[in-house]
Order: structure tokens, then sequence, then C-alpha cells
């Protein structure tokens, strides 16, 4: 009788510690999710700018966000994008004349930027800082394939 009770003790605090770890979890995520404009949770989300761009910035948690610059152009040639990603998977879709540049901080997560290379000196440049946990960050021109692993 008595390791019946050791054993629901014990089961009972390792339920405790893990829902205080989630709890903690939620909370830290959201006050990083405070600073952006745009959050997405829990859903798919496309996002298209089609006018002049100049700045925005979206979190994403446990979610998928694909934003579509095709239709659009930057503001005197530069634009700024700030995501922050938590278990979510991302995809930027740019003009193929635009070179993005993109920073930030990469905890065990994949980040792609298949626009990296210069092309010209008066070309449009897209900035973008990311904040990525455990996620995927794509930047791709328009035209290219989303980039699939073949499973075996």
């Amino acid at each position: 009788m008595k390791k019946r009770y050791i054993f629901l003790t014990v089961a009972g605090l390792t339920v405790a510690a893990g829902a205080g770890a989630i709890a903690y979890n939620v909370i830290t995520t959201q006050k990083q999710m405070k600073g952006y404009d745009k959050k997405v949770s829990f859903k798919g989300e496309t996002v298209k700018f089609e006018n002049v761009f100049d700045y925005a910035s979206y979190a994403v948690n446990y979610s998928g966000l694909h934003v579509d610059f095709t239709n659009a152009t930057l503001k005197n040639n530069m634009g700024q994008l700030a995501i922050f990603g938590n278990l979510s998977g991302i995809d930027i879709v740019v003009p193929k004349n635009w070179r993005v540049i993109a920073n930030g901080v990469n905890h065990g997560s994949g980040i792609n930027n298949g626009c990296a290379n210069l092309l010209s000196d008066d070309q449009p440049v897209l900035f973008i800082t990311y904040n990525m946990k455990l996620s995927g960050l794509n930047i791709r021109a328009e035209g290219e394939e989303v980039i699939k692993i073949d499973e075996q």
C-alpha cells in the first residue's frame, strides 16, 4: 500500500512539473509576441502585399505563414520585415529582382535564403529580422519552388 502512495505522489509531482513547464513556455512566448503587429496562432495564413511596402511584423505560433511580395514595390527600394516563429513554418516569396538580407536568432530552426545574392547596385533590398524557435523560414524568389525533401 505504501508503494502505491509513493507512486501516486511521484506521478502527481511529474504532472505538476510538466504543467508548470508548459505554462512557463506559453507565458514566455506570449511576451515575445507582444512586440509584433500581427499575430498568427494555431492556423495557417496567407498575406499578400500588392502596394508600396515599407514595414511589417508578424509573430507566428504553432502555425504556418505564407507572405507574398510578388506584386509589391519597396518604398525607396528598401523594406523591413520582422518575423517571430515558434514551432511554425514561414514561406516568403519576393520578386526575382529583389535582394533579401536576413539576420536574427535561430534556436533549432532551419533558415533558407534563396535571395541573398546581390545582382546590381540599385536593386531593391528587403531586410528581414527573425527570431525562430524550432521553426522553418524559407525565403525564395517568385517562380522558384518550395524546397522539398524526398522521404525514403
